[in-house]
């Protein structure tokens, strides 16, 4: 018998399913092998120091649930996400309708948007923890020779103000994500129906509300979803200002689940700690895909 020769279209679905194949691999290894791997520690009782693993159930998520620094976390988590998000979304969105307007200077403006974007969280931490230096910090000294503060504030070394300072360093350091998505979208937006709007008199408010917002609305939802997603793990800079502190102000899940693990040594605990954020995060993104999906429909 003569074998039939491939078709073109199987040669090339061979060809691709090759070409993607390494990269499947190494998803599986280094996503998909450390994920499984920590759902099932979440099962286990696994000391950090000892080879031994035992079974015990869901007793870590009982255990994790009747502590009440998992639910002061939590808030803090939630707090954390929610108000960087927001304080993203309206820096970015105020931020790309200004380097969308034609000036002297533009191009440059566009440039320097990206600096705290592309600048290291480390940099940012040490930056920023200088220039808040109760003694010598320029943030001090400028509110204080302007008379807004009497005295030096600690701002990063009191409940009061940990929480609201690292929020409003977050925002400063990634709304330009939010303003590279939006501004990306802007210049797609056709000037005719803004020309026409105001034939029709309306105001640059209106205007914004009805055909930018709704034309913004696509990529909106997939900014929030995506900041929302990195915000809501975030570790390296909470840890890098305030490690959780002062008195557990800052402290999210993912600096709970670090001293769990390597403070504690309790690997199975934190490892249902992070099995909780991953199940959190799933309900949210199912809840809001459903809402965006009426708000279309509406």
């Amino acid at each position: 018998m003569t074998r039939r020769p491939f078709s073109l279209e199987s040669q090339e679905r061979r060809l691709g399913i090759i070409l993607v194949l390494p990269i499947v691999v190494l998803m599986a290894g280094f996503i998909a092998y450390p994920f499984a791997y920590n759902f099932w520690l979440a099962f286990n009782s696994k000391h950090l120091l000892s080879p031994s693993m035992n079974f015990i159930g869901l007793r870590n998520f009982s255990v994790l649930v009747g502590k009440s620094e998992f639910w002061l976390s939590l808030k803090n988590q939630i707090i954390w996400a929610s108000a960087t998000v927001s304080l993203q979304l309206v820096l970015g969105i105020g931020t790309a309708l200004l380097l969308n307007m034609e000036f002297r200077g533009r191009s440059l403006a566009r440039t320097l948007i990206l600096i705290p974007y592309v600048t290291s969280p480390v940099v940012v931490a040490l930056v920023w923890k200088w220039m808040l230096n109760d003694v010598n910090g320029i943030i001090n000294y400028s509110l204080m020779i302007t008379g807004i503060i009497k005295s030096p504030i600690t701002w990063l070394g009191l409940e009061r103000w940990a929480m609201p300072t690292i929020i409003l360093i977050a925002a400063w350091e990634w709304f330009p994500f939010v303003t590279i998505c939006v501004l990306a979208r802007l210049q797609t937006i056709p000037q005719q129906i803004y020309e026409a709007a105001r034939v029709d008199g309306s105001s640059s408010w209106q205007s914004f509300l009805h055909i930018t917002l709704p034309q913004l609305s696509s990529v909106l939802f997939i900014t929030i979803l995506l900041r929302g997603i990195w915000m809501f793990n975030k570790f390296d800079i909470i840890w890098l200002l305030t490690g959780g502190g002062p008195v557990r102000a800052t402290q999210t899940l993912p600096i709970l689940s670090y001293f769990q693990i390597f403070h504690s040594f309790k690997i199975g605990l934190g490892a249902a700690t992070n099995t909780f954020m991953f199940l959190f995060m799933t309900g949210v993104a199912i809840i809001y895909f459903k809402v965006y999906k009426v708000s279309e429909e509406v």
